[in-house]
């Protein structure tokens, strides 16, 4: 998870504020409404997987209504990516 959470890291310092995020594949068409960070399946095998141990220990929470999948980052997250 080491890439996962340094590229998290590199985008929380461009973009301090931001902590909604979603998951997509390069290949897919996907207008952003400009805030949400992307994090893309074909940078991090097992993409889901290591979200879904951050879902585990309460760091994300999945706000998903559609597709595609999308969380949100708890500010200890951000807190601890920034620091």
């Amino acid at each position: 998870m080491p890439n996962l959470m340094r590229e998290m890291r590199e985008d929380l310092t461009n973009r301090p504020l931001s902590r909604e995020f979603v998951l997509l594949k390069r290949c897919w068409s996907y207008w952003s409404k400009g805030y949400e960070l992307e994090y893309y399946y074909d940078d991090h095998d097992q993409l889901e997987s290591m979200v879904r141990v951050l879902q585990n220990h309460g760091l994300v929470s999945d706000i998903t209504n559609d597709s595609p999948q999308r969380y949100i980052m708890s500010e200890e997250l951000a807190e601890y990516l920034t620091t």
